[in-house]
């Protein structure tokens, strides 16, 4: 994304008709967008370039549906001529643009590999937030039962010298 700045955009967006690697970023960048893939609509939407940008900056990789990185990876990133080195032949910024689609699509398969884990730990943090309360529970139980036996034994220890304070009166 550094370096893709808004001249790079309306670099993209002037061509009337554009270089074919140009144009096969741009559509992968549309499915992706869920908008369609026509140069009308790419140049519609590289209009207002800051919104195209923050789009791009904000782009939600794990509400993507299945099916649009199916489409994207099959008939786009995966191929050769998807391949950052050969779009910069022809353009800077959709190379940049065909970079960042592949780290979409890369940071895509990752999350769904490490959904199930996060899952999985929230549920083991949730039964291990209960162990630690029950736990907190029993233990100041047990220092109720504590303070009780050391009052009885504070109360015994009194209670034997008044004992053996009365012995000696005794004798």
């Amino acid at each position: 994304m550094s370096q893709l700045d808004k001249a790079a955009i309306v670099e993209i967006k002037n061509f009337a008709t554009p270089p074919k690697g140009v144009l096969f970023v741009m559509e992968c960048v549309m499915i992706l967008l869920e908008v369609k893939t026509d140069w009308a609509s790419v140049k519609g939407t590289l209009s207002n370039v800051n919104n195209f940008m923050e789009s791009l900056m904000k782009y939600d990789v794990e509400k993507t549906p299945d099916k649009v990185w199916k489409k994207a990876r099959d008939k786009y990133i995966s191929k050769p001529e998807f391949e950052p080195a050969a779009v910069r032949q022809v353009s800077q910024a959709a190379a940049a643009l065909a970079i960042w689609a592949s780290a979409c699509s890369k940071y895509a398969i990752v999350t769904k590999k490490v959904a199930p884990k996060k899952a999985k730990y929230a549920e083991v943090m949730g039964v291990l937030k209960q162990a630690k309360g029950e736990l907190q529970v029993k233990l100041d139980s047990l220092q109720e039962v504590k303070d009780k036996v050391a009052a009885l034994e504070a109360e015994t220890a009194k209670m034997q010298d008044e004992k053996e304070e009365l012995e000696n009166l005794m004798y």
